[in-house]
């Protein structure tokens, strides 16, 4: 049984004509009647019978056109939603990216790439997670593209600098660290600290970050999201380094500028070596190099 043969059976069964469904199939009638007399051969069943110069369905022909008609449906759906991948114009992208960037990057990156002509009917499905994660999802072939920050031993994966982000200490508003504009690191040694999970891409850039300023900070939790830990902070469970989003501003809490050490973290394009990519999240990638990469 081939797909050949269900699409003969199929429309042998709607026109019940041999004559008629071959011209439709644009083949000879003894290619058709070959085929059908097969299938009933492979199923050892009647499909069909002869009425008068028709043919129609036998019950247990009938039984097997609606699991073929089902099947076949199905079979074209997904074809079409392929063919809308392989669209340079209806095409789909997926994206992962981390958290920080969200709130502003993300949403001005799509929205200005999707104003574009040519652009404007392809959609985007979008996956917020650490970077660990976003680079798994990635290397699972379950996004095309990944933002995130860099992870080293990734040999397959290519990383591109997109982005910068300035990386602050914030306080709850009453906190004796509050009335400062710019800090030394280290003197935040005697403070407890919410951290990042260590599946962040600032796990690991933290954790350098604090034995150049020569101490181990007390952490009291690790969390994975940015907002999180604000709403952490703001109620005074202890004090955190950061990304510097603007909605900071939205917590009760104060960000300082840290002079010692001078500390940004990089933010990637991620995507794997030698993986060829649908028409529609190429066009996007050529975009984010055309108008990202620093």
């Amino acid at each position: 049984m081939n797909l050949n043969q269900l699409y003969y059976f199929q429309k042998l069964a709607e026109l019940q004509h041999f004559t008629k469904a071959a011209e439709a199939l644009f083949i000879s009638q003894p290619s058709l009647t070959y085929s059908i007399k097969s299938l009933e051969k492979e199923l050892n069943t009647p499909l069909f019978e002869k009425k008068g110069r028709n043919v129609v369905l036998t019950k247990y022909g009938q039984t097997f056109y609606e699991y073929v008609s089902r099947g076949i449906g199905e079979l074209e759906a997904g074809a079409e939603i392929v063919k809308n991948y392989g669209s340079p114009t209806f095409g789909v992208v997926d994206l992962a990216f981390i958290y920080t960037m969200g709130h502003k990057f993300i949403p001005k990156l799509v929205a200005t790439f999707s104003k574009q002509e040519g652009n404007e009917h392809i959609s985007f499905n979008l996956e917020q997670n650490t970077s660990r994660e976003v680079v798994n999802l990635l290397k699972e072939g379950k996004c095309d593209i990944a933002i995130s920050s860099y992870i080293g031993d990734e040999k397959e994966l290519k990383f591109n600098e997109i982005s910068e982000e300035e990386l602050v200490l914030i306080v709850p508003k009453d906190h004796p660290l509050a009335r400062h504009k710019n800090i030394d690191l280290a003197e935040t040694s005697k403070y407890p600290y919410i951290g990042y999970s260590e599946t962040s891409g600032l796990y690991s850039h933290l954790k350098s970050i604090f034995e150049e300023s020569g101490f181990e900070p007390a952490i009291k939790c690790r969390i994975q999201e940015d907002h999180t830990i604000f709403g952490f902070v703001e109620n005074g469970y202890g004090i955190a380094v950061v990304p510097k989003l603007s909605t900071i501003s939205s917590f009760n809490i104060v960000p300082i500028s840290i002079e010692k050490p001078k500390i940004k973290r990089s933010v990637y394009l991620v995507t794997v070596r030698g993986r060829k990519l649908a028409p529609a999240p190429q066009k996007f990638l050529e975009y984010i190099h055309k108008t990202c990469l620093k």
